[in-house]
């Protein structure tokens, strides 16, 4: 069935907030939300050099080191412009309206919880 609620997370490897979520708050999340019909995409904005664009080979080494079981990509071209990393987006996908941007504060994951309680 198709998901409820989407988080879009924007990271970048150079990023240590990024890094920290990635190996404690998301693997704990995804557990827990996606059998409740949640869904995470993560995009690698930057590699290991801030402003320089994450490439394959640098995603493939983060979704190795973060055991990453949801789907993953890169934005080669930069165009998810954020001002800050991580930056995470709340999506509705019923109307693929976004609810909530910013960083995995509570209010994000209770925004997320609402989504998923409709």
């Amino acid at each position: 069935p198709k998901p409820k609620a989407l988080l879009l997370v924007v990271s970048s490897v150079w990023c240590a907030p990024c890094n920290e979520e990635a190996a404690i708050i998301l693997p704990a999340k995804y557990a827990k939300y996606q059998p409740m019909g949640g869904e995470f995409l993560a995009i690698l904005a930057d590699g290991p050099n801030q402003g320089v664009p994450a490439e394959p080979k640098n995603l493939i080494l983060w979704d190795k080191k973060y055991e990453v079981d949801y789907p993953s990509a890169i934005d080669p071209g930069t165009k998810m412009l954020v001002d800050a990393y991580p930056t995470n987006f709340v999506i509705r996908t019923k109307d693929m309206k976004i609810l909530r941007i910013g960083s995995p504060d509570d209010a994000l994951w209770d925004k997320f919880e609402d989504i998923l309680a409709q």
